[in-house]
């Protein structure tokens, strides 16, 4: 949207909130004047009001992404040019690494005195910060700096930003299909005459095969530095939910016939035949023995031939994200959780969103940037792609590379920048060379679709700190080597993970999760 049309706009909205005001408070006090770069405010009884942007601004972005793209600078510079002319603004982006220091990072950026404008406020973080006054609350200023997004964003998905009424996050635009499971070679499955893999069970005779024929590669050659997928995987095998992922121990059934049903899923029959399926699988040599203290991760073993399978994301629901992980020669297929359990809740909006900090400088001014690259497609295209005829192009209505451009080479491959939460299925461009079987899965999850009856659930921490802590120091001592299979006897190793994990607060953690549940249940109507 150009910067004379958003005037407009603004200025229609603000006329609505005039009249509004006047059949609901006639003769009362006005409601509280907006903000508008940070010192100036504007009532809603100014009829001429308009937003001032005579003044520069630096807007603060941080995002989360490992490596940033070779041609990151010179994109931001092209968007600068834009935004600079449209809002007299300019973005100063910056990429919080994806590393075991990332929570800490993220805590001192919320905690410290610099200026943080727009930071990823996905699911990971929300609950924890929200409930801590981190972030702003934005009811008020979308309808009035970002309206299209105001507009066009879901209602669930508001709800999903919300807490104790208010909303404090933008939540992703894009609909997401993003299921975990096991990427396996196919075309040695299909050399030993293996049966398709469609549940534990082929998967392990899969393993066995590989395990007594071949000699250069391990079955599954996992790391302890993937532990977060091991128990996705684990919650696969069990039928698990986790109820919140700001804390590990509560835990409800997948099909979330009864969210109010929280448990401890250490306690379940269901994780000790896990456990006990781990300990044969590592006594059958199907990964290293030293696989915990490991930081390859077993898709990058697979593609680097050393390993016959490796546990992953498929990534965007074309599935492009399997190709990147095939070795030379190699064909994949994809052994993937919801359709080994029939069940499947689309992503939650929350899992990719962006907050606004208490510590940033202008939240109009970062409104007004952030809807436009949302919703604007030249600044959608440019940040999300890249320079068209360099970094991509179009060839019937699909995006592809130019020629001699690929995955590996190219200078800004799409999500490189960690702009997850500014994506927007209106402008969304499928790659050209997707794969088939992922298009048929996504449809096959829209038929058994449910929904996540825990999306919105945002688990108030601020008097379990200390448990939580306290039991991820458990959960690293006793219950990864048993998700590992690294213990002489099952049974014996997961009654002192319980023991433990009792005496660091694991009662007081499952009656407070399971207590918020309840109210949360009985507030939605579920």
């Amino acid at each position: 949207m150009g910067i004379k049309k958003l005037f407009t706009v603004v200025l229609t909205i603000i006329m609505l909130f005039v009249l509004c005001a006047c059949d609901k408070d006639l003769g009362g006090s006005n409601p509280d004047p907006l903000p508008i770069n940070g010192n100036e405010t504007v009532s809603v009884d100014d009829k001429e009001a308009e937003i001032d942007i005579s003044k520069h601004k630096d807007i603060v972005m941080w995002m989360v992404s490992s490596v940033p793209p070779e041609d990151l600078e010179r994109v931001l510079g092209l968007i600068n040019e834009k935004l600079n002319n449209d809002f007299n603004a300019t973005l100063k982006y910056n990429l919080l690494s994806f590393d075991s220091e990332m929570m800490t990072k993220y805590r001192l950026l919320l905690s410290g005195g610099e200026q943080v404008d727009i930071i990823q406020g996905s699911a990971m973080f929300f609950s924890q910060y929200v409930s801590a006054g981190a972030y702003h609350a934005l009811d008020e200023y979308l309808p009035v700096y970002a309206p299209d997004i105001w507009e066009k964003q879901l209602p669930e998905a508001w709800q999903q930003a919300s807490h104790q009424g208010k909303i404090y996050a933008i939540p992703s635009m894009l609909k997401m299909y993003n299921p975990y499971g096991i990427m396996y070679r196919k075309d040695l499955l299909d050399k030993y005459g293996c049966e398709e893999i469609t549940d534990f069970e082929n998967l392990e005779a899969y393993f066995d095969v590989i395990a007594q024929n071949e000699k250069e590669m391990l079955p599954f050659n996992i790391a302890g530095d993937e532990v977060s997928y091991i128990l996705r995987m684990m919650r696969a095998y069990c039928g698990f939910d986790i109820a919140n992922t700001n804390q590990s121990i509560a835990y409800v059934d997948a099909g979330q016939e009864d969210i109010t049903d929280v448990f401890n899923f250490a306690k379940t029959e269901k994780f000790n035949e896990f456990c006990k399926t781990m300990k044969r699988w590592k006594e059958k040599g199907f990964w290293s023995k030293s696989a915990l203290s490991s930081k390859v991760w077993s898709r990058t073993n697979l593609e680097n031939g050393l390993s016959a399978a490796g546990i992953n994301l498929l990534g965007e629901y074309e599935g492009t994200q399997i190709f990147k992980c095939a070795p030379e020669g190699g064909e994949l297929d994809f052994f993937d959780w919801p359709t080994y359990l029939g069940i499947f809740h689309y992503d939650d909006w929350m899992n990719d969103a962006c907050a606004f900090p208490i510590n940033g400088d202008d939240l109009g001014r970062t409104l007004m940037v952030y809807n436009a690259l949302v919703t604007d497609e030249d600044y959608y295209m440019l940040a999300q792609y890249g320079i068209e005829g360099e970094h991509y192009i179009i060839q019937d209505g699909y995006r592809a590379y130019p020629e001699g451009i690929t995955v590996d080479n190219t200078g800004y491959v799409y999500g490189g920048a960690g702009l997850w939460p500014l994506r927007n299925s209106e402008y969304y461009l499928q790659l050209s060379t997707f794969w088939q079987k992922a298009i048929d899965n996504a449809k096959y999850y829209d038929s058994i679709a449910t929904e996540n009856k825990l999306a919105a659930f945002n688990l108030d921490t601020s008097a379990i700190q200390a448990e939580i802590a306290a039991i991820e120091e458990v959960n690293i001592q006793y219950l990864y080597p048993l998700l590992y299979g690294m213990v002489e006897d099952v049974d014996s190793a997961i009654d002192t993970y319980i023991e433990k994990v009792e005496n660091a607060g694991a009662t007081t953690v499952l009656e407070t999760v399971r207590t918020q549940i309840a109210t949360y249940a009985k507030e939605i109507g579920y």
